[in-house]
């Protein structure tokens, strides 16, 4: 079987879940062949992973280079020049009209997420006979658009260079839409993000079944970034309804959901109700014999970190917890394992440990290749995330039989329970509290705790269930198609 896994800042070009998950399903299911389409920031990007045989990749860089084709392979040029001019004043107006519709709903100060989900499907329509780049970049395409922000209020004021970044932005955006799409028999997309584009790109043009798994809730982290950065307030509005709009389609679009925990369908049916009878669960997995139990490390009481150092997973209230736990057990130590995803933030959590004088005591190691000697070197695992799906550290943690102290977000409540370890987000007292209970209890009541959470992982969260699901995923998907095209 032949699939277009399509990913957004992750695989193959970056590390963490979301590329731990693919690369599992590539090497799980080696008997289907991959076409990963990787929407990156930009072309300066090298492959963190072994590419293997039944995987083909090509790299779509929103930024960095003006024409698509200078990072997509050879045979590009030849279908780019296959596709029709839009410089004909009946497709150009046919652009412009489409394009008048989509720049209205972007700069609407209601959710504007209908809309905009009704444009990307009709550009992706549009995408199929002609040169999308060419049609953004027309200068009739740039005139509307900086005369559209000039007449709108919250646009009137806003300088030249946040005009045409706004306008840019829309080009740039939509660029997954003008790539060449593989001969597939399904689409699959990580993420309900601007990596769906060729999916529904697939499924408009080919009939060909799309598939859509989330991860995290890239809307309510795609909002939440919003909210922490200085974007200018117009930008914010541009991108917060491109955004729902992106999502929106992806959630219409799709045969089939497969969120990772329950918490995101929660969102899903808030997005868009008629999800229900699409959505169905697939938990992350791991393999057990890669995480075995342990036996507890000797002194100091430690405790370890595993993931990126960003602030969704809020490392600064992780410290703020840490002071506390110092202050009564004098000898504890926590060490932090993961690549930082902003050196700002990076530059920040070091120099919050300096200021709560916790040097001696907190340990920043960077990426390391043996998540299972850091998981079995530690008493206690810890996360203190501001937003979650089902993190693999975790299920990793819980293979090795190890008690957790995490915050009660996304799909935590699910994998470990609703006990007492879980905290409110952004709490460092309970955070503290319930790793300090988990360090000074008798050694045998940890190892206690640990053995259920493993307990729960081999039923729940292995390796062979996830692939299991999936295989039968794509046969179903090809299945229906077949029959439908019989029953036409």
């Amino acid at each position: 079987m032949r699939v277009l896994l399509a990913t957004e800042g992750t695989y193959p070009y970056g590390l963490g879940g979301v590329s731990t998950w693919c690369d599992q399903l590539v090497t799980g299911l080696s008997d289907h062949d991959f076409a990963v389409v990787a929407v990156v920031a930009n072309p300066h990007v090298a492959s963190r992973y072994r590419i293997h045989r039944n995987v083909k990749v090509t790299a779509v860089p929103l930024w960095g280079n003006e024409f698509i084709e200078e990072e997509v392979p050879r045979p590009f040029a030849s279908f780019m020049a296959r596709r029709r001019s839009v410089r004909s004043g009946r497709t150009e107006s046919e652009f412009l009209a489409l394009l008048e519709h989509l720049t209205d709903h972007l700069m609407l100060e209601a959710d504007a997420a209908g809309g905009v989900a009704d444009c990307i499907t009709e550009l992706a329509d549009f995408a199929t006979g002609h040169d999308l780049r060419q049609a953004f970049l027309g200068a009739r395409a740039w005139d509307l658009i900086r005369s559209k922000l000039g007449r709108h209020p919250l646009f009137a004021k806003a300088s030249l260079e946040g005009t045409v970044e706004s306008a840019r932005a829309v080009y740039r955006y939509f660029l997954p839409l003008a790539i060449p799409l593989p001969d597939v028999d399904v689409a699959h997309s990580t993420a309900a993000a601007f990596c769906s584009l060729p999916c529904i790109a697939a499924k408009r043009q080919k009939g060909v079944p799309f598939l859509l798994t989330e991860h995290g809730v890239y809307l309510r982290e795609r909002i939440l970034a919003l909210i922490r950065d200085d974007t200018p307030s117009l930008q914010k509005v541009m991108l917060a309804n491109l955004y729902r709009g992106v999502v929106t389609a992806a959630y219409r679009e799709a045969d089939r959901i497969l969120p990772v925990c329950g918490f995101n369908v929660l969102w899903e049916e808030a997005i868009d109700p008629e999800t229900g009878s699409k959505v169905h669960v697939v938990h992350n997995g791991v393999v057990p014999d890669h995480f075995p139990p342990g036996p507890e490390p000797a002194e100091p009481p430690t405790a370890c970190f595993v993931g990126r150092i960003d602030e969704l997973k809020d490392v600064i209230t992780l410290l703020d917890a840490c002071r506390r736990v110092k202050d009564a057990v004098p000898d504890f130590e926590l060490h932090l394992y993961g690549d930082a995803t902003s050196p700002d933030y990076e530059r920040r959590c070091f120099a919050h440990t300096e200021f709560l004088g916790l040097e001696d005591s907190v340990f920043f190691h960077g990426h390391t290749k043996d998540v299972r000697g850091a998981l079995q070197r530690s008493w206690v695992v810890v996360q203190a995330s501001v937003s979650e799906a089902l993190p693999f550290s975790i299920l990793e943690a819980m293979m090795c039989a190890k008690p957790i102290v995490a915050t009660s977000v996304g799909g935590m409540p699910e994998a470990l329970g609703r006990t007492r370890f879980l905290v409110p987000p952004q709490d460092p007292a309970s955070l503290a509290d319930r790793i300090v209970e988990l360090l000074t209890m008798p050694p045998g009541e940890r190892a206690a705790i640990g053995a259920d959470n493993r307990h729960i992982a081999l039923e729940q969260f292995t390796q062979a269930s996830f692939l299991d699901a999936y295989r039968a995923e794509y046969a179903g998907l090809v299945e229906a198609r077949v029959l439908a095209g019989a029953s036409r």
